[in-house]
């Protein structure tokens, strides 16, 4: 019973990154996106209007992560990630009931290792204070993410492009 939750605990995904394009309902900013999402939980890379050269990155669990904001005071959610067997990463973020989401604070470094990888692994510790775990193979990419990156106005290794 106890190995049934821990497996419980992990969301595992595969499927090709798609591009995505929408719009803000309020403002009618454009917003671009790359990335998957299946079976109740996904991840998405992209920009925001009012961050627009700067990463954003959405992962969706299946379970419950708890509602946090990560600013000056409040610490956030701690959220570690690695690409295929690079060493992890750690940054915070806010959770949102299953949502995690953070800014790349290296855009470059984010960019080259997502182009270069296959596959995504996350970190987050929920509210009762268990590590979830995804993990999210994918495929295909090299489109969604030169097309997201170029939409956002990064160029091809996620440099803010010359005007």
């Amino acid at each position: 019973m106890f190995a049934a939750a821990l497996l419980s605990l992990q969301l595992v995904l595969s499927g090709n990154l798609h591009f995505g394009a929408t719009q803000d309902a309020l403002t009618d900013q454009p917003r671009f996106t790359a990335g998957f999402s299946d079976h109740g939980g996904g991840f998405t890379v992209g920009c925001a209007p009012e961050r627009t050269h700067r990463l954003l990155v959405l992962v969706i669990f299946d379970n419950f992560i708890g509602v946090t904001h990560a600013g000056p005071f409040t610490g956030g959610t701690r959220i570690d990630y690695r690409f295929d067997s690079a060493p992890p990463l750690s940054t915070r973020g806010d959770a949102k009931r299953t949502d995690v989401i953070f800014e790349a604070a290296d855009t470059p470094r984010f960019v080259a290792a997502l182009r270069a990888s296959t596959k995504l692994y996350v970190r987050v510790i929920d509210h009762r204070g268990l590590p979830r775990d995804a993990t999210f193979t994918y495929a295909d990419g090299e489109g969604a993410v030169t097309e997201m990156l170029d939409r956002c106005g990064l160029d091809g290794s996620g440099r803010v492009k010359d005007r």
